[in-house]
């Protein structure tokens, strides 16, 4: 997995295939593994091109100040992408928000996936939970209990999904938690409107409550319809991969 350099730190990125660039983002306490069965067919089509932001999987932790748009900016000028799809689930989602409002020049289209956003208040309990354990330096704590969170409670137990989640969850460092992440911060809750480019939302019916509230802000400011998997939570990208990978592709 190569590395792109910048701001004193390693961003470790893959990419595959050739056509049309899309970039997978990754959600949050996981890393750019969840996207595998996306990019094995998504690659035969497209150049795909997957990450982890910083602070997650192989990629460094944050040093000083920083934003997921710059470092996603600047890995794709140097991969020479000057404009790609971009894909994001839940953390990324909102992450993916943020960069098309930033660089809508560079976004052909946007597909959020049981997205987040800047700005929507959702249930915090898990988070402060978490918070909590980090306060004690209780990193195995912060692992096992992130591992329970409600959002996975549709993947099938024992499934190789399953746990891929764990191997993925397992490898975090629980720097979130930890520490105080001094990422920019921006609440663009308020500025959907100003999206330029094509959007397309997917969310789970058993998804969570705050996903169902983003989806319903975009058809409500956006008049965007969301695309709701039956029988399908918050990880669609595992549960029914085939069904993401064709509305990555067609969308």
């Amino acid at each position: 997995m190569p590395a792109f350099n910048f701001k004193g730190g390693d961003i470790h990125y893959t990419i595959q295939g050739s056509g049309d660039p899309i970039v997978l983002i990754h959600g949050f306490g996981l890393d750019s593994r969840m996207w595998n069965k996306q990019v094995q067919e998504l690659s035969k089509t497209n150049r795909v091109v997957t990450y982890d932001m910083r602070g997650f999987g192989k990629s460094s932790l944050p040093v000083g100040q920083y934003s997921h748009q710059e470092d996603l900016h600047e890995l794709l000028k140097s991969l020479d992408i000057s404009e790609a799809k971009i894909v994001g689930h839940s953390f990324g989602g909102a992450v993916a928000i943020e960069y098309a409002l930033r660089y809508p020049n560079e976004v052909r289209s946007l597909v959020l996936i049981s997205s987040g956003l800047s700005g929507a208040k959702g249930d915090n309990t898990e988070w402060n939970v978490l918070a909590e354990l980090g306060k004690v330096g209780d990193i195995q704590g912060i692992k096992e209990r992130m591992q329970r969170n409600p959002i996975f409670k549709d993947l099938k137990e024992g499934s190789s999904e399953q746990q891929l989640v764990k191997d993925m969850i397992q490898d975090y460092t629980g720097f979130h938690f930890l520490n105080t992440d001094p990422r920019e911060y921006t609440n663009v809750s308020d500025r959907l409107k100003e999206i330029t480019c094509p959007v397309e939302v997917v969310i789970g019916e058993n998804d969570e409550s705050v996903q169902k509230e983003v989806a319903q802000k975009f058809k409500e400011e956006l008049g965007i319809e969301p695309v709701v998997i039956s029988d399908c939570g918050h990880m669609a990208v595992l549960e029914n991969p085939e069904f993401i990978t064709e509305r990555i592709r067609d969308f």
